[in-house]
């Protein structure tokens, strides 16, 4: 079981390396990019989300923390193609307007503990 939580680890760092931006605009709208060009390889790209599909489905994981998990990347998921499709019909709102223009800064180190995070809870969900 350890080899899935390296796995769903390895997938967290997939999704830093393909929009390592530290700008929560920039990170959003690397979302967006995505999402107008192809949606298809937008869904393809939430790695994390169909490693835990796969998990809760197909290996009948079914622990407490496992379904957190899926149901919060379920969510995640969501509010990126739902802020990506906004985007990308300039349909946002002002609180939308004004929280991406704000500066706010996730750095890549927050992003890597975060990500660590998410696998040790992962771990936890399959021992």
């Amino acid at each position: 079981m350890g080899a899935l939580a390296i796995l769903f680890l390895l997938f967290e760092i997939c999704d830093m390396v393909l929009n390592p931006s530290t700008s929560f605009k920039e990170l959003v709208f690397g979302y967006a990019r995505r999402w107008a060009k192809s949606k298809a390889f937008f869904l393809l790209t939430q790695f994390n989300f169909i490693f835990l599909t796969f998990c809760v489905f197909g290996l009948n994981l079914q622990s407490t923390i496992i379904i957190f998990l899926y149901l919060f990347y379920a969510l995640d998921s969501a509010y990126k193609i739902y802020l990506s499709d906004k985007i990308v019909k300039d349909e946002l709102n002002d609180e939308l307007k004004m929280l991406l223009n704000g500066d706010i800064r996730i750095t890549l180190w927050q992003r890597a503990l975060l990500s660590l995070g998410a696998a040790l809870l992962f771990f936890m969900g399959v021992v």
